[in-house]
């Protein structure tokens, strides 16, 4: 079993893989979470071994059914099982798409259609780790003075550090249906950039890979539905989104995720003949060097 299946961030430690490899003992939905991703990060490293998909997904599987009863109502000694699962859980949501092996007749992944599943269980992660006590171990480490950074500083310059913002905020503009839209589509790109400001420029104790998923925790509904009706605003910023991912490409369950992004939306926008000018320059030079 290998830890660098499951590391969530990118700092180096040890409590971080040796806490859920011991409550899994106690919890075997939580072990059956980790051998699926387990399996799952081989699988990448070698797409011929069909055999470790199918484990992935067999385990993945098998931990869904066993925490369902516990996802409801999760008492006091599940709570850190339960944290560890979703955590799990939401990674593999992340890694398995584009690795999924196509059938004959199997319809286009719709690549926002399984982001936003991943979305959905990364928000409930929030929802859980605030039923924790206090004084658990998860509480510590996730409590909000640890994950300080230093967004304010950057905000007053970030139009003039990444114009791309400036042509993301034109086209929300052209492509939302009311002020309800506009303000929630122009609020979470700002966001967005300077979640990518942050990654790129100035790190502080912010740990990349909870900064990167953060952004989609913070989602609210209306956003979420735009994006799952193909709204142009709202596709346009996930392929900006992908920027965010790109930043951390050694993060395995990032990885295909940025081109897949830009490609979908690309497509989309195509498809719906929306001018979008040079929108797309920015996002197509991080992500495929043009």
């Amino acid at each position: 079993m290998s830890s660098k299946s499951f590391t969530v961030d990118d700092s180096p430690s040890a409590t971080a893989h040796e806490s859920p490899i011991a409550v899994a003992f106690k919890h075997h939905y939580l072990l059956h979470a980790i051998l699926g991703l387990s399996a799952l990060q081989l699988y990448t490293t070698d797409r011929a071994q069909s055999k470790w998909y199918q484990q992935a997904t067999s385990h993945q599987d098998a931990a869904v059914r066993q925490a369902r009863p516990h996802l409801s109502h999760t008492a006091p000694e599940h709570a850190e099982a339960i944290f560890w699962f979703s955590s799990f859980t939401s990674m593999f949501a992340l890694a398995e798409p584009p690795v999924r092996p196509s059938q004959e007749g199997q319809m286009k992944l719709d690549a926002t259609k399984e982001l936003l599943h991943a979305f959905g269980l990364a928000r409930g992660i929030r929802m859980i780790t605030h039923s924790l006590p206090e004084d658990c171990d998860i509480a510590k480490a996730t409590a909000p003075e640890l994950w300080q950074d230093n967004r304010d500083e950057l905000r007053p310059t970030l139009r003039e550090d990444y114009p791309a913002l400036l042509q993301l905020e034109e086209f929300i503009e052209a492509n939302c249906e009311d002020s309800e839209q506009l303000f929630v589509c122009l609020t979470h790109a700002e966001e967005l950039l300077l979640f990518i400001a942050v990654l790129q420029h100035a790190p502080t104790n912010r740990k990349a890979t909870h900064l990167i998923m953060s952004w989609c925790m913070g989602l609210p509904a209306m956003f979420l539905d735009m994006c799952s009706k193909k709204v142009s605003a709202a596709v346009a910023t996930l392929a900006f989104y992908g920027v965010a991912m790109h930043t951390r490409q050694e993060v395995w369950f990032f990885r295909g995720w940025p081109e897949i992004l830009l490609t979908e939306c690309e497509e989309i926008l195509k498809d719906k003949n929306v001018q979008h000018g040079t929108l797309l320059d920015w996002p197509r030079m991080v992500i495929r060097g043009t």
